[in-house]
Order: C-alpha cells, then structure tokens, then sequence
C-alpha cells in the first residue's frame, strides 16, 4: 500500500514539474524576446526620401581615393601626410560652408586640428556630425575612415543645396585611432567639451564611422547577435545606448528610406565595440549620439591592413547612408 501511494506522488509530482520547467521555458524565451526587441528597436515605418538632390557616388569615390591613396599616410609620424589632408578638408568645406573653423592643440611636437564647418541658421538647435580622418599605422585606411570623412564631404554640399531645418556642424575630427583613443587628446574629446561649455542646445551628434564596406556574411562575436541580425553584411548599422534609441529610430528610418541600404539599429550596453569611436566623447558630455557604421573589424577583413583599399568599397550604398543621414536631419523640426 505504501508503495502505490508513493508512485501516486511521484506522478503527481511529474505533471507539476513540466509545468514549471515548461513556465521557465517560456519565460527564457519572453526575457530574450523582449531584451531583443529593445536591442534591435524594430521599426515598420521608413522615412521617405523626397529631395531632388542625392549624394553623388562618384564623388564620394573621388574623396576616398585622394584620402586613402596619397602618401605619406595621415598619421601623426607623418605630419606633411596629416596636414595635406586637413587642407583637403578645408578647402571642400570652403566651397560649402561660409566659414570654416580649425580647432587646434598640441603635446610635446605633435598639434593636432579639427576642421569643421557650420551650416544653417545660428539661432536654431545643433545637430553635430562628425568623423575621424587619421589612419592608423601606414595604411591608406580607405574605409576606416576616408569613407567617414567623404560622407561629411558630401553633406556639406547636400546641405548647402537644401538648408537644414536645424544648423549642422560637420567636424573632421584628428587623433582618434590609437595611441590617442580614449585619450583627452581625440579631436571629439576637445570637441566636445567645447560644445559642452557653450551651452547651445543640441540635438544630438552622428558619428560616421566606416560606411563603405559592405560583404556576403556578417560575423558576430556574440551568438545572440547573430539571432538578432542579419547573416550577410550588406546593412549598415546604426549603434547607440538605449538611451539614443529615439534617434537612432529616426536615421535608420530614412536611411531606409532611401530604398537603396538596408539599415539596422542596436540600442543597448557598450559591448561589441559600442563605443569605439567618436561618439563616446559626446555621451560623456551627456549628450545623445549614435555611430554609423559597416560593423568595421566584425566585417571588414582589410581593417587596419594595407588592402584596406578605395576599390573595396560599395560606393552606391555609401551614397545612400549619407542620403539617409541628410534625409534624416531634414526631418528635425
């Protein structure tokens, strides 16, 4: 008799524990559901694109490989290479913009410039979009990141066609690759602090880091990454905290909406190499800002390499992240 009540427990016990196992189950499954939809902030709409003017690709191609195959490279063991560039910069945003700024500082024999360029009414909010021109190493880093600096190139003259509804301050940052990463010597570090101490009010700064390349798969450091996003790398992404998130939805709608890249967004922790370029300076400030980026090493296997090279860019989705960006801060009232 005893034994016949303790199977009886035992199958009792059995339907109660499938239960829970199947409710842990589920619950797994709503937690990576939901953390994935914040992650990835899906969006349904797009941003139409309704300029007559767009980004030309040929010219886009035009700046990479006057930037990436001069010599000597732009790094600062080769001055001459660093200030051809600056004045390469300076002399497209003249065509542009009506005044053109050159921030400066220096240590020990090294000075360092930022070259930027504001355009649109003073009296407005600031959106600031930015990227580095330096290479590192003695590479011709056409991708990371003449590819950056060709966009911001581009725009200058989009937005002295069609005057943005905000004014747009376009900066070619120096020294963000290493030794200076993270360092208060980064062009966005002093660029920064400067906007901080200004006390204008900004909307928020676009980072353009690495937006040419572009390849049949997409690796991913971490498996959960891979469930969330795309297996082939022809989207570009664009990359906050969650807090950016708001932003991030509004240019990767009308990047989308260009009809001519696919765009991403990841909203979240800064992993994967989050905050591995110049927007990390601006979320210091606490201002809100997002990177635009190819994924760079996760994708691009010449990173940092010699055969980092204008011929492996896809210049046609180029000229569509940087209709996206324009399109996008069109869209700021």
């Amino acid at each position: 008799m005893a034994d016949f009540e303790e199977v009886s427990k035992e199958k009792r016990r059995f339907p109660k524990l499938l239960k829970i196992s199947l409710l842990t189950v589920l619950l797994v499954v709503v937690f990576f559901s939901l953390s994935g939809l914040l992650i990835r902030q899906p969006t349904f709409k797009t941003i139409e694109y309704k300029w007559t003017i767009k980004s030309d690709p040929q010219k886009l191609q035009e700046y990479v490989e006057f930037l990436s195959l001069k010599s000597p490279p732009r790094n600062h063991r080769f001055e001459k290479g660093l200030e051809d560039t600056r004045n390469y910069i300076y002399e497209v945003f003249s065509r542009y913009g009506e005044k053109v700024e050159v921030e400066e500082w220096s240590k020990g024999e090294n000075i360092f410039k930022n070259i930027s360029v504001k355009i649109g009414d003073n009296e407005r909010k600031l959106i600031v979009i930015g990227a580095h021109y330096d290479v590192w190493g003695d590479f011709p880093g056409a991708d990371d990141n003449a590819s950056g600096v060709a966009g911001l190139l581009e725009l200058a003259r989009l937005f002295s066609e069609a005057k943005p509804p905000v004014q747009v301050e376009l900066v070619a940052y120096d020294a963000e690759e290493p030794p200076y990463m993270g360092s208060e010597l980064m062009g966005s570090y002093v660029h920064s602090k400067k906007l901080k101490e200004s006390n204008k009010e900004v909307v928020g700064m676009v980072c353009l880091e690495m937006i040419g390349f572009y390849s049949d798969t997409q690796p991913m450091i971490y498996t959960f990454m891979n469930i969330l996003y795309p297996k082939k790398g022809d989207f570009i992404a664009v990359v906050g905290r969650y807090q950016d998130r708001e932003m991030a939805r509004r240019f990767k709608k009308s990047i989308n909406g260009t009809k001519g890249v696919k765009a991403v967004s990841y909203s979240g922790p800064k992993i994967i190499g989050v905050d591995l370029s110049d927007q990390r300076n601006y979320w210091s400030e606490g201002f809100k800002a997002v990177m635009i980026t190819d994924t760079a090493f996760l994708r691009n296997p010449y990173y940092h390499t010699d055969k980092d090279l204008p011929k492996t860019l896809d210049y046609k989705k180029m000229a569509s992240v940087v209709d996206g960006v324009f399109s996008a801060v069109q869209s700021y009232k």
